[in-house]
């Protein structure tokens, strides 16, 4: 540029557009930016398309209308915005004024708790004191009637040593008339009265002694020592014979034998008492322990002969069903809910004796065969139970024996 103006100096150079744009608008006479556009478009324009669209854009001014519709969209939006936060806020205070009640409601409560708290406290307080009231003026009572008590202690103390000097007086004037002698007499005669009771319990037990023995009880000390010499004397001989003395250990045997009868027959009558059955008295006893072992009642393991009655109808045949059915009338019965604790606890213990039981599960679906009319098992009653099925099956199954009048070798009923 600065060789340019050297060489040019009357030219016009600048280095930006717009000075060259404004320079040649004048000497050309446009006035008007817009029109120059305007030449400009047209000559560069090859399709004029939309001619309102083409005179809007480039030959009128914009008008000022748009700015204020773009103003007044501008301030509608903000005029829309101040609206909704002014509805927002009208729909929070409609939403927010309950619980600012509540929460005034729930301050009220607070403050009415936080009293009653107080005269709780209060009240605890002031009970504790009425109590220390109530406390002392029962202590100055009692300290007023402990005086007075006081005083008829003191009262009947000197009463009662006036009496005390009146009856030692008494005494002294009792053993002055021979008192003493009496007592003394009076000891001895107990003495002796004691010793008279002990003397005829000896002689009653001599006396009995002595008609074991085949003799009269002797009438005087000579014939009674006589009569002492003389069984002693068969002691040391009977201590000295072995025939006496086997025939004693056989009596003892047999009383003790004896005695076991008896006391077994006392358990059945007692185990009958309690429950009449034909089960031994040691198998109910068994039971009862089993039961309270695991922890469930006797009704829940029942004996099969419990469950079994011969028809009254039937009654020459009881002996014979009885014979059969023992030892199976003894087995015991456990359902499946009893039956692993009872397995569980017969392992662990020691039972003493011999017990079959049965487990009373899910009867087998299998045809049942028929039986004939003299079958042991029509002469049965099952007594109704939830063992009742099971138990028929296993009569059905096991025990569905002939019942003849005669056999080849007997003339009593039997079952074959």
């Amino acid at each position: 540029m600065r060789r340019l103006k050297q060489q040019f100096p009357e030219a016009f150079i600048r280095d930006k557009f717009r000075p060259y744009g404004e320079r040649f608008g004048r000497l050309l006479g446009i006035d008007n930016e817009m029109a120059l556009r305007l030449l400009h478009k047209t000559q560069s324009a090859k399709n004029l398309g939309d001619l309102n669209s083409f005179l809007r854009d480039f030959m009128l001014e914009k008008p000022e209308t748009f700015a204020v519709a773009e103003r007044l969209v501008s301030e509608f939006g903000e005029l829309n915005a101040a609206h909704q936060a002014v509805v927002t806020a009208r729909q929070q205070i409609q939403t927010l004024a309950p619980a600012r009640e509540r929460h005034a409601q729930r301050e009220s409560l607070v403050t009415e708790r936080l009293g009653l708290q107080e005269l709780q406290l209060a009240g605890n307080s002031y009970r504790e004191t009425l109590r220390m009231r109530l406390l002392e003026e029962q202590i100055t009572a009692l300290g007023i009637q402990k005086e007075g008590a006081d005083g008829e202690v003191r009262r009947h103390q000197g009463v009662l040593e006036n009496c005390s000097a009146l009856l030692r007086d008494l005494e002294r004037q009792h053993r002055e008339a021979g008192g003493d002698q009496i007592e003394q007499w009076e000891l001895e005669k107990g003495s002796l009265e004691t010793q008279r009771g002990e003397r005829l319990r000896k002689r009653d037990q001599a006396a009995t002694a002595c008609r074991e023995l085949g003799c009269p009880l002797p009438g005087n000390p000579g014939d009674f020592a006589e009569v002492l010499g003389r069984a002693r004397r068969e002691v040391e001989e009977w201590q000295t014979d072995d025939t006496l003395q086997d025939e004693l250990l056989r009596l003892s045997q047999e009383k003790s034998e004896a005695e076991k009868v008896r006391k077994e027959a006392g358990q059945e009558v007692s185990a009958l008492r309690r429950q009449p059955s034909n089960i031994p008295a040691q198998m109910l006893e068994l039971r009862r322990d089993i039961a309270a072992a695991i922890g469930v009642a006797e009704g829940a393991l029942p004996f099969v002969g419990e469950l079994l009655q011969v028809k009254p109808e039937e009654g020459p045949w009881n002996g014979a069903i009885e014979r059969v059915l023992h030892g199976f009338a003894l087995s015991l019965l456990v359902d499946e809910r009893h039956y692993i604790a009872l397995a569980g606890h017969i392992n662990r213990v020691n039972l003493g004796r011999r017990l079959v039981y049965c487990r009373t599960g899910a009867i087998e679906a299998q045809q049942a065969k028929p039986v004939s009319q003299n079958s042991l098992v029509l002469k049965l009653n099952v007594k109704p139970s939830a063992w009742s099925p099971w138990l028929l099956a296993e009569l059905r199954q096991w025990f569905d024996y002939a019942c003849v009048d005669r056999c080849r070798h007997s003339e009593a009923p039997s079952a074959l």
